[in-house]
């Protein structure tokens, strides 16, 4: 399985940014495609962040009460055997 970005959804076409208010996993955790993986608000909208695929949370990397930009990157969802530093890689190039 590829490594898997977990991202700031865009919810509407003037969304810039949104909050991140809480993970509902943690790392280790194992998820299934469209999970609720988080909690996330928008100037217009609070809702859930479904999980982009299946496979293992292997990193977290938002933080509760903070604020990014739509795209960003909030974790990664691999399977358990993908090395740590393939994981880092992926996070460098896309962080």
């Amino acid at each position: 399985m590829a490594i898997t970005a977990i991202t700031m959804p865009k919810w509407g076409m003037t969304m810039q940014e949104g909050e991140f208010t809480e993970w509902n996993v943690a790392e280790g955790d194992t998820v299934a495609a469209e999970d609720n993986l988080a909690g996330i608000s928008s100037d217009k909208i609070e809702g859930e962040l479904p999980s982009p695929a299946a496979g293992v949370i292997r990193r977290l990397i938002a933080e509760s009460g903070q604020s990014y930009e739509v795209g960003a990157l909030l974790g990664v969802i691999a399977d358990a055997d993908t090395p740590d530093a393939e994981i880092d890689a992926f996070i460098a190039q896309h962080g």
